[in-house]
């Protein structure tokens, strides 16, 4: 996959799964929100998902304007969830001993 086609595959998955948050939060699918936020999260700062689930998600819109596309959203959102798991990040940050990095600046008084 070409370097700006992920770019704009990742984009496009992180816009739906913001809009996601917000819907799901308006439409009381609570329980599906901590998921959606962790592979925001994981997007963000990690970048795990493969090209493949990265497309999934932003495959339909999470728009209140389009149900029939909402709907499948939720679906490939719950279909995700059970393949992976719910704590599926910490488990690859795990097996990868993900350490933050740290940026030390040290200055000399002469």
């Amino acid at each position: 996959m070409s370097r700006f086609l992920r770019i704009t595959t990742s984009g496009n998955t992180r816009n739906n799964l913001r809009s996601g948050i917000e819907v799901a939060r308006r439409l009381g699918k609570g329980d599906i929100v901590p998921f959606l936020q962790l592979l925001a999260d994981d997007i963000r700062n990690y970048g795990t998902l493969p090209d493949y689930t990265l497309r999934r998600i932003a495959q339909h819109e999470a728009l209140e304007a389009k149900p029939t596309s909402l709907d499948a959203f939720f679906a490939e959102i719950h279909k995700l969830k059970q393949e992976m798991g719910e704590s599926y990040l910490k488990k690859v940050l795990d097996r990868t001993n993900y350490t933050p990095s740290e940026i030390i600046i040290a200055v000399e008084n002469l």
